[in-house]
């Protein structure tokens, strides 16, 4: 599989033209950071995307490299009109999607996303998918400074806003207190959830020759910081500098909460193929971790009370032999305290319990 889909990528990336060429100033000079904008029907979203990015008061030279994977609801249209206003910043790809979609083993593997990284000449990379915006205009120049001043940082990331497409749910402030820097463990448990990608700044070398795993996941975003404490330390800035927008229609979030159980399962699977993948990929020096947060996934779903109770517990047991025992014994108080279930009293207790024993994992 590792050569036909390297084989893919490489081969249609050759076929991606630059719109309005290759001469603009924007191509005569060498970036120091490139950002990297992957967008699809993000009409509602990407004026203010590509604001926040231009906005930026910094000396640093910056490229913005925006891959529009064919959208049809007006976003392709923004995207070339930015692109013919601001030639010194911004490099537009437009996609054809019989060329960045490529069906493997009955799945659709997405190439627009790592073409961007491929098509980006920074030492750094930074990211903000369409649907996000940045809000600090001094963002980029706090970062580039933060990664400078610790040079064995191959990834940094700070705080940010998320903000939920239903109107009717606050918004929350994403951020770690207290907190500079994070070890390998923090981050592979922390999994998808750890950081917000719009926050993410990280050395190129990190994304140079993405491994075929990277490129056939469902969801590269949390697996970059898996490649980036292969090439060093992973560090934060306590600074709330963007707008992560959660729900977004046709979203990774919004799809996965239209899943029913046995989808989400395959979705956990998946990544537990990939983490497989990755810890061969970087010698085993964190099977252990990596073992611990595909039991956490499972007792999770396991646990999920949306799903039936019945099918979760057949499941179980399916899957008992891969998890950790304490993960396994809190699935089993968690059916004990639902069979137990006094005005709701049992899973408000399960959840107190579950977040004692996460906290217990992590810092054991």
């Amino acid at each position: 599989m590792r050569a036909s889909i390297l084989d893919e990528l490489e081969k249609n990336f050759l076929l991606q033209d630059e719109y309005l060429g290759n001469d603009k100033p924007i191509n005569r000079i060498a970036p120091l950071v490139s950002v990297t904008v992957v967008t699809y029907q993000h009409a509602n979203y990407i004026r203010e995307c590509l604001d926040g990015i231009l906005s930026q008061q910094t000396d640093i030279s910056y490229e913005i490299i925006i891959g529009e994977d064919g959208s049809t609801d007006g976003t392709r249209e923004i995207c070339m009109e930015y692109a013919k206003k601001d030639p010194d910043k911004i490099r537009l790809f437009l996609r054809n999607r019989n060329h960045s979609h490529y069906i493997s083993e009955n799945k659709s593997v997405m190439f627009n996303s790592p073409w961007t990284f491929m098509s980006a000449r920074g030492k750094y990379i930074a990211i903000c998918e369409g649907d996000d915006y940045w809000i600090d205009p001094c963002k980029l120049e706090k970062q580039l400074a933060f990664m400078t001043q610790y040079p064995n940082l191959s990834m940094s990331f700070h705080g940010a806003r998320i903000k939920f497409a239903d109107s009717n749910k606050p918004s929350k402030i994403f951020r770690y207190y207290d907190r500079r820097f994070f070890s390998a463990k923090e981050v592979i448990l922390g999994g998808g959830a750890f950081y917000p990608t719009c926050s993410a700044l990280f050395r190129r070398d990190v994304i140079e020759n993405l491994p075929d795993w990277y490129i056939t996941s469902p969801v590269g975003d949390i697996l970059l910081p898996l490649l980036a404490i292969g090439k060093g330390d992973v560090g934060y800035i306590d600074e709330v500098m963007a707008v992560y927008n959660s729900g977004v229609s046709g979203s990774w979030t919004q799809r996965m909460r239209k899943k029913d159980f046995r989808q989400r399962l395959d979705y956990l699977l998946t990544l537990e193929t990939i983490r497989n993948a990755f810890n061969q990929y970087s010698g085993f020096r964190y099977t252990a971790f990596l073992r611990k947060k595909n039991s956490l996934n499972f007792r999770d779903i396991l646990t999920e009370t949306s799903f039936d109770k019945q099918q979760r517990k057949r499941i179980y047991e399916d899957l008992k032999d891969r998890m950790f025992p304490e993960d396994k014994l809190m699935v089993q108080l968690h059916y004990l305290l639902d069979s137990l279930l006094f005005l709701g009293y049992g899973l408000k207790l399960f959840r107190v319990i579950r977040r004692a024993s996460d906290f217990v994992s992590m810092h054991r």
